[in-house]
């Protein structure tokens, strides 16, 4: 059932002022230098056509905020336009509209005296969404971008092989599937796969380096398509598995998300997060993570 007209506005109504009354160009601006200059990964940096390193500016506008209507929620969306410019003649080397779901509001009024969408939350959700575009224009190509999984979903991704998805078709979405231990042992599909290399018409497989992984872990809090914690992070694992070094909370949900990252054409790249989009997100066409989708399990009690 959809969400009623009389909640919709009401959601409307509590939601849209905070979000016109909050600094999001600015404060995007920000967090994209914080997210650029943290992180080593991103000097190697070189134009997809040639081997010459550039010196290269990134720029991002918000180009609008809004609410977008999911078969049972309303879905705050930013519409993003990201670029990669050189710096010295501004010629463009990556452009990308996107589009950007996160807090989803449901049919369930909120109890008297909650705050539906606080400064914090917002400024939070930012942090994320900088990272990923940062991410996006600076460790991923058209090359590391282009490998989908199709399992029979429509997937991205590595596939997860421990905990196995389960779908449920009544309930249009994947269970948490409950693993055996506080501390599993989180397997997925290794890469490149042998779809990977039969996609892989012109042979660049052959030229990537040593595959290396990075791992994330987000407990679910109590809106069903955002995460809200990230609670355990791992990069750079050998292996496509990985057993928790950190007993988890008992009867507790969680997300999980893989990715592999290697070397390509003189530079860090890496494949996109672990996601489904079976069920939950309407927005094929972003290449941001979207956390809605992403694989889920949970702990014993």
């Amino acid at each position: 059932m959809a969400v009623p007209e009389r909640r919709a506005k009401e959601i409307e109504a509590a939601v849209l002022p905070a979000l016109s009354d909050f600094p999001f160009q600015e404060r995007m601006v920000e967090l994209i230098a914080a997210a650029g200059n943290s992180n080593t990964e991103y000097d190697l940096l070189e134009l997809p056509s040639g081997d010459t390193p550039v010196d290269a500016v990134l720029e991002v506008s918000v180009l609008g905020v809004g609410l977008h209507k999911l078969e049972k929620a309303l879905q705050i969306v930013t519409v993003v336009r990201a670029q990669l410019l050189e710096k010295d003649t501004g010629t463009p080397i990556v452009l990308q509209n996107l589009q950007h779901g996160w807090r989803a509001f449901g049919k369930k009024k909120p109890e008297r005296g909650d705050v539906p969408l606080s400064r914090e939350e917002i400024d939070g959700y930012l942090s994320v969404l900088s990272e990923d575009i940062v991410d996006m224009l600076l460790l991923m190509d058209d090359f590391s971008a282009r490998f989908p999984a199709l399992w029979g979903y429509e997937d991205l991704g590595l596939l997860p092989k421990y905990p196995k998805p389960k779908w449920s078709f009544f309930g249009k979405k994947f269970k948490a599937v409950t693993v055996d231990s506080l501390q599993p042992r989180l397997e997925w599909v290794p890469f490149p796969s042998p779809r990977n290399t039969a996609q892989d018409a012109e042979g660049r497989l052959n030229e990537i380096g040593p595959v290396l992984y990075d791992l994330r872990i987000w407990r679910i809090g109590a809106e069903e398509y955002q995460p809200v914690e990230l609670v355990y992070e791992r990069r750079g694992l050998a292996d496509p598995w990985h057993a928790v070094e950190q007993p988890l909370e008992p009867g507790t949900s969680y997300y999980w998300a893989v990715r592999a990252r290697f070397g390509h054409g003189g530079r860090t790249t890496v494949t996109r997060w672990t996601i489904s989009f079976t069920g939950f997100f309407p927005l094929k066409d972003s290449l941001l993570t979207m956390r809605a989708g992403l694989y889920r399990f949970s702990t014993p009690q």
